[in-house]
């Protein structure tokens, strides 16, 4: 099986878990689609470096942290606007915390899988 094959296999296994801890996150459809669409994209790029491919939805799940993160941190700069018109900064207030506590539940669900 391509690296490609294998990627999108994988990422199609967890969607609705990835699109689901997003909407939590942002509070969203529209925001929570183009994170997942985000931290896939970002995921892709970085394929080669994952280590242990029965680490992928604890690696990828700590992706889409991160690119909240980034958001967020981008949002205090510069007043983010989602698809939906709603100010990301503003969402995301609050929120960081959340972000640590949904990838560990990610990587309990990965260690208990």
């Amino acid at each position: 099986m391509t690296d490609a094959a294998w990627f999108s296999d994988a990422v199609v296994a967890i969607l609705p878990e990835l699109y689901g801890t997003a909407r939590r996150l942002t509070r969203n459809a529209a925001d929570a689609e183009d994170l997942v669409a985000e931290a896939v994209a970002r995921a892709w790029r970085a394929h080669e470096r994952l280590a242990d491919p029965n680490a992928f939805r604890r690696w990828i799940h700590r992706i889409l942290a991160n690119t909240y993160t980034s958001w967020w941190r981008a949002a205090r700069v510069r007043p983010l606007v989602g698809a939906s018109g709603t100010n990301c900064c503003a969402l995301a207030s609050g929120r960081i915390a959340q972000v640590g506590r949904l990838v560990q539940l990610g990587d309990s669900r990965t260690a208990a899988g």
